[in-house]
């Protein structure tokens, strides 16, 4: 398996979408924060309200430089130690399985009939950078966490603009959401854009999330939901058959 498609697999499990949606988000209309530990508080307080186990689906379409793939895309999710992901073509024919525990990611490849099994630490090699299972959670749910590392604070007239050597935030002064988020390595940029923000059950989640990238190789990624269930125990499955080889 190239990095590339590594980096892009990984990406692919993202979050929610836009069945059984009821209401608009609701502003918080509040003054603006004082100081950029306020403002570090009241986002990862936004984004803690997560629910423990989701299920959604939707479709996903990626563009390359060689053209474009839309593909059907299928998430179930527990909060603290799983994510599963099956990815689809047309009559809903299964292409790939992935799932990812707090130490490991597993892989399937129906179509080529190979499999992987590797550490979570290996990511490193891939995405350059040390990510934890609940760094990728927080990033697929649209939820990324804040530190206390040293930021500059900067606004514009609707949001704050916090600024890293290595990255960059977009948060909507109104609901403490993240909207966008650069991650700036030496050999390219990744943007991750947040939409379409909703309120259901209490957490306010984008129904839209497109991740553009160079690090690898140039590419976009964009994934609309149109079915999502939260806080329902799912059955998931990851069987490899005997007949498949192991990705070395």
């Amino acid at each position: 398996m190239n990095k590339g498609f590594l980096f892009l697999l990984l990406f692919l499990i993202v979050f929610f979408g836009s069945c059984k949606i009821k209401k608009e988000a609701t502003l918080a209309h509040t003054l603006p924060v004082k100081s950029l530990k306020e403002l570090i508080e009241e986002v990862n307080n936004k984004n803690s309200n997560q629910p423990k186990w989701a299920f959604l689906k939707g479709t996903i379409k990626v563009e390359k430089e060689e053209g474009s793939v839309s593909l059907n895309l299928a998430i179930k999710n527990s909060k603290d130690s799983l994510i599963w992901a099956s990815v689809s073509g047309p009559f809903g024919i299964e292409i790939f399985r992935m799932q990812i525990t707090k130490d490991s990611i597993y892989f399937i490849n129906r179509s080529s009939k190979e499999f992987s099994v590797k550490p979570i630490h290996e990511l490193r090699e891939y995405l350059g950078k040390e990510i934890s299972f609940s760094e990728i959670n927080n990033i697929l749910m649209g939820a990324p966490t804040l530190t206390n590392n040293k930021k500059t604070l900067e606004k514009d007239s609707v949001n704050y603009i916090l600024k890293l050597i290595n990255a960059e935030y977009l948060i909507d002064m109104e609901t403490y959401r993240i909207k966008e988020f650069k991650i700036i390595e030496e050999d390219g940029l990744s943007v991750f854009s947040f939409s379409k923000f909703k309120d259901i059950e209490g957490f306010l989640f984008p129904l839209k999330w497109t991740l553009t990238s160079n690090i690898q190789e140039q590419f976009s990624l964009m994934i609309d939901y149109s079915k999502i269930i939260f806080n329902e125990p799912q059955n998931i499955s990851f069987k490899i058959p005997k007949q498949y080889v192991e990705i070395k």
